[in-house]
């Protein structure tokens, strides 16, 4: 068993972490391994996120394909409005 303890200015209690496996190998190897996994799941959930965003909700073809022509002008439109702070504010 490994414990993992990160500390940050300003924390006050530490987040601690363990990690139980019987893998025979250093403690900092091994946990750099896990971190490494965590991160490629991190990668692996935004990347199903992605997909859910850029789903089309039209059913016929011709729809879908109006709708994913015009997404990268409604982006751009919106980063122009964003840059030039000229958006409405709620």
């Amino acid at each position: 068993m490994v414990a993992k303890v990160e500390s940050h200015f300003g924390e006050l209690f530490p987040p601690v972490g363990f990690i139980v496996t019987n893998l025979e190998t250093p403690s900092r190897a091994l946990v750099r391994f896990y971190n490494k996994q965590g991160t490629a799941e991190q990668w692996i959930k935004e990347g199903k996120q992605a997909v859910k965003m850029t789903r089309p909700s039209c059913h016929r073809f011709r729809s879908k394909q109006v709708r994913l022509a015009l997404s990268p002008v409604g982006l751009q439109l919106g980063k122009s409005v964003a840059a030039d702070g000229t958006a409405a504010e709620d």
